[in-house]
């Protein structure tokens, strides 16, 4: 299951792309995300809004890398990006998702290492 929906996607994104396309770039996104984070030691749990944030953002990442690999970002007169103009979006955008899985991470490991300190009289 992925953090995200193709409905999500869609509605973010307005996407005519089919949606069992739209379905495959959200599953490379999660496996990317949890990827990250098993690279981080923190397990991948099954919802949650910072990486599905993420996962959204790394699916618009993939739209736009797709148009660019099919040349539709200059043949469709709404997406008349240039070249760097698009390579510049689609990196914004995987660097907002990394910032999104960054921060899980973070408060991952901050709840796992908390300490309990107790005085003891001797």
């Amino acid at each position: 299951m992925s953090y995200a929906t193709t409905a999500e996607l869609i509605s973010i994104t307005g996407s005519s792309l089919q949606t069992s396309i739209l379905q495959a770039l959200l599953d490379e996104a999660d496996r990317q995300i949890k990827s990250r984070l098993a690279s981080a030691e923190v397990s991948a749990p099954d919802t949650d809004d910072k990486l599905k944030s993420a996962c959204l953002a790394l699916g618009k990442a993939s739209i736009l890398d797709r148009m660019r690999m099919d040349g539709s970002h200059v043949s469709d007169p709404q997406y008349s990006w240039s070249a760097a103009e698009l390579n510049d979006a689609i990196k914004h955008l995987r660097d907002e998702a990394w910032e999104f899985v960054d921060s899980y991470i973070l408060t991952s490991q901050t709840q796992r290492y908390k300490w309990n300190i107790r005085k003891v009289n001797a």
